[in-house]
């Protein structure tokens, strides 16, 4: 338990360093894009429920997950 716990704290929390509703709106997207390849319209989407993130935010957020 205590390495699941390292490794949770370790890539940024249990949100990956993002807020709670930015990354609901993630996973959202990601479902929604039955959660494949970081398409141009999976960007647009994100672009426009997380405006304070770039793509390269956007990029590693999906490799963190």
């Amino acid at each position: 338990m205590d390495k699941i716990d390292l490794k949770i704290v370790q890539n940024g929390g249990p949100n990956c360093g993002w807020d709670a509703p930015d990354h609901k709106d993630f996973l959202r997207i990601r479902t929604k894009y039955k959660n494949g390849s970081v398409t141009l319209a999976f960007l647009n989407d994100m672009r426009r429920a997380v405006p304070n993130e770039d793509e390269i935010g956007v990029r590693e957020h999906v490799r963190s997950h």
